[in-house]
């Protein structure tokens, strides 16, 4: 079975279109060939890293991957690869570790003053101020993300399968500030409007962020390679 050392994955060269949709980007293997019959007739040279038709299938736990047109066998990948993937991994235990911390600041705050008389749940002048600012955060979380994706980087935090798609993202985003406008009234209603503004204040930090870190990201298409 033909073999791929040095492998990465990255944008089908069909595809290296900037303003082309994230979800119809194609992805494919990029290394060195070994094995493969076509070495031997001078077709393609081992020293020289080839690309993959589309991918059809891969599976890390076999070590291969079905393209359009062959099964390949996955030797070792890229070192720079492997550690482009380590450098971004710790970003998803962070995000899960801010979901827990607003999922428990919720729980507690139904837990409390239960049978204390109940203020207005409306937003004041700075959560009104915030939350606005997190809605615009969400709406460049989307921006950036596409950004990215359409420079050859991953998506490491949130599925595939929504980020690929910028109507599905952006109507998840938006969903995401109902339940933040929701969690804020929940809060005031049992007199935590303290903790509503640091939620509110913590969560358009974070989006911010990883927003500014998206388009900073370095742009791992390689044009001119056919």
């Amino acid at each position: 079975m033909p073999t791929i050392e040095n492998w990465s994955i990255t944008i089908h060269p069909a595809d290296d279109n900037p303003f082309q949709a994230p979800e119809t980007l194609r992805r494919c293997v990029r290394g060195l060939l070994h094995d493969d019959p076509r070495l031997e007739t001078g077709e393609l040279r081992g020293d020289v890293p080839i690309r993959t038709s589309p991918i059809v299938k891969l599976d890390l736990a076999a070590k291969t991957v079905q393209t359009r047109n062959t099964l390949y066998q996955l030797g070792a990948p890229d070192s720079a690869y492997v550690e482009w993937v380590n450098e971004y991994t710790p970003r998803l235990h962070a995000a899960l570790v801010a979901l827990i911390l607003v999922i428990l600041s919720t729980v507690a705050a139904q837990a409390q003053v239960l049978d204390a008389p109940r203020p207005s749940p409306k937003l004041d002048k700075v959560e009104r101020q915030l939350l606005t600012a997190y809605a615009a955060d969400r709406a460049l979380d989307v921006a950036s993300t596409h950004y990215m994706i359409t420079r050859g980087n991953h998506e490491v935090i949130m599925p595939r399968e929504l980020v690929d798609s910028t109507p599905a993202f952006a109507g998840y985003s938006a969903v995401m500030v109902g339940t933040e406008y929701l969690g804020v009234r929940l809060l005031n209603k049992r007199h935590h409007r303290k903790l509503a503004k640091v939620m509110l204040v913590f969560d358009v930090a974070t989006n911010a962020g990883l927003s500014i870190d998206n388009f900073t990201l370095p742009n791992y298409r390689k044009r001119g390679e056919r």
